[in-house]
């Protein structure tokens, strides 16, 4: 665990001029920028600071949004506070949590929480959709039976929490989550324009690049400004930016320009990513004869592929048969030497004529 000496100023965090312990990879109160104050009325968490962070860089972009937080994790309020800075970045997921050193988490057992301890709920806080969210509190401890006070963690769900800091998990994946989760967001959505989006799909974070293409997605008047650029995000290399970017291919996005974006990526594309564009028009048909006339274009007739044709005729329907274009190179395939080719292309032939 890394330590830093870190002195806060009171105007923005309030809290006691101390060292910090941080987990995970960044000091988040040790960046450099500028602070911002947000107020926050959150009814349902009286005795955290009433006030959002934002840090934001030289032009004014934000770096991160911080709360600091206490909570009760406990059920019987016998049990220490847990304060602590919460964490989300500049599209509003979490992004991390940072420690008063001379504050550290406690488990049920009141020792001290372990490096390998801060890292497990570093992991738990990241995941959006951590299995057991939908749970009560008191389903993850065992219960003793003399006095019904909260005992070890629940052996069931022992894998997905700290051991011994069920209440702790439960308590902060909320926090992080809830209301100050919305607040952030709201801001962000605030703050939205063509830079931002731009910044943001030009980002090295993958979370950032998916967050603005599915933004995008939803607001019409930007969809034409970064079809170019989202198609191109279907040759990122993280498989999650590629597979968001192929969703953004739907029957009106085909209707415009974005039609000849894709069309100009998708020669440069690797097989499987070729493979997952033909997939992703089999499910949004049907496509214009143009585009199927590209897709039977890019086959070489010397080395048909077998698999991407094949997927190129799941896309071909009845009314792209008028075409005589269409119909003459399916033809020419149904000729060709290797037997499934000439099968399937046989085939599609027949099925259009029933």
């Amino acid at each position: 665990m890394k330590f830093s000496r870190l002195w806060l100023t009171p105007v923005f965090f309030l809290v006691s001029l101390a060292s910090v312990q941080y987990s995970g990879e960044k000091d988040f109160l040790g960046m450099p920028g500028k602070k911002v104050t947000h107020q926050i009325e959150d009814k349902s968490d009286p005795i955290s600071k009433p006030e959002i962070i934002e840090l934001v860089d030289q032009h004014n972009q934000p770096i991160w949004f911080g709360r600091y937080v206490s909570k009760v994790v406990c059920d019987d309020g016998l049990c220490r506070i847990a304060s602590l800075w919460l964490f989300w970045d500049k599209v509003g997921d979490f992004y991390g949590f940072q420690i008063m050193e001379n504050d550290p988490l406690t488990k049920t057992d009141h020792i001290d929480f372990m490096d390998h301890d801060y890292a497990k709920l570093h992991e738990i806080l990241s995941n959006k959709n951590w299995a057991l969210k939908d749970l009560q509190m008191e389903d993850l401890v065992v219960k003793h039976d003399i006095d019904g006070t909260s005992g070890a963690t629940n052996i069931e769900y022992k894998d997905d929490l700290v051991d011994n800091a069920a209440y702790t998990c439960y308590t902060l994946w909320h926090a992080v989550y809830g209301e100050t989760y919305k607040e952030v967001g709201r801001i962000i959505n605030s703050r939205i324009d063509s830079l931002y989006l731009d910044q943001l799909m030009d980002s090295d974070k993958a979370n950032y690049r998916i967050w603005a293409i599915k933004y995008v997605m939803n607001k019409p008047e930007y969809r034409e400004i970064f079809g170019e650029k989202i198609m191109s995000l279907i040759r990122d290399k993280d498989d999650s930016v590629s597979q968001t970017a192929l969703l953004f291919l739907t029957p009106s996005t085909l209707n415009t320009k974005i039609r000849e974006d894709m069309l100009t990526q998708y020669g440069n594309l690797s097989f499987q990513r070729k493979l997952e564009v033909l997939i992703r028009l089999s499910e949004i048909k049907p496509v214009s004869d143009d585009i199927i006339l590209f897709l039977l274009d890019d086959i070489d007739l010397k080395k048909v592929n077998a698999t991407l044709l094949t997927y190129i005729y799941k896309i071909i329907e009845k009314s792209n048969f008028e075409n005589n274009q269409i119909h003459d190179k399916v033809v020419q395939l149904s000729r060709n030497d290797n037997q499934y080719i000439k099968q399937i292309s046989r085939q599609l032939l027949v099925e259009i004529k029933e």
